[in-house]
C-alpha cells in the first residue's frame, strides 16, 4: 500500500506530518485467485484452497469494485476461467452484482462468446431467483 503524506498543524503551531495508508488492494483478489487455481493438481488441493480463502476474504472484498471497475467475478469471467468464477461464487461472489459500467458477469460472458460460462452463470441465476 502507498504512504500518503498529509501536512498538519501540531498544538504549537508547527507543521508535522502524518502518514495514512491508501485503502487499495496490492494484489487484486481475481489474480490472486486464478494464480492459485492454476497450481491446483488434485480435488484435495482446491478444498484447502477455499478453506484457507475463505479466512482471508470477506464477503465484502469479493464483491468490491476494483480500480478497474470490475468485480473480481467478472474479471474472471472475462478472463474465461470458469475455475476462478466456481471458486468466487462458492467463497460468496454475488452473480448479480453489476460493475461501474452495470454489466454482470453474465454480460461479460456472453459478450466474449464464452458458452459453458454462460449456461453455468444462467443455472446459478435461477437457482438464486428461485429461492
Amino acid at each position: 500500500m502507498q504512504d500518503l503524506m498529509i501536512k498538519a498543524t501540531s498544538p504549537e503551531g508547527s507543521p508535522a506530518q502524518k502518514k495514512r495508508k491508501r485503502n487499495s488492494r496490492r494484489v487484486p483478489i481475481d489474480m490472486m485467485l486464478q494464480v492459485q487455481i492454476a497450481a491446483i493438481r488434485q480435488p484435495k488441493e482446491r478444498e484447502a484452497l477455499k478453506k484457507r480463502l475463505r479466512k482471508q476474504i470477506t464477503c465484502c472484498e469479493i464483491n468490491e469494485i476494483t480500480t478497474s471497475g470490475l468485480t473480481a467475478l467478472n474479471q474472471c469471467v472475462l478472463d474465461g476461467n470458469l475455475e476462478s468464477a466456481k471458486m468466487l461464487v462458492e467463497l460468496g461472489a454475488d452473480v448479480n452484482k453489476k460493475d461501474r459500467f452495470g454489466w454482470t458477469a453474465l454480460h461479460y460472458a456472453a459478450s466474449e462468446g464464452y458458452e459453458n460460462i454462460c449456461r453455468w452463470e444462467c443455472v446459478l441465476i435461477v437457482r438464486v431467483e428461485s429461492i
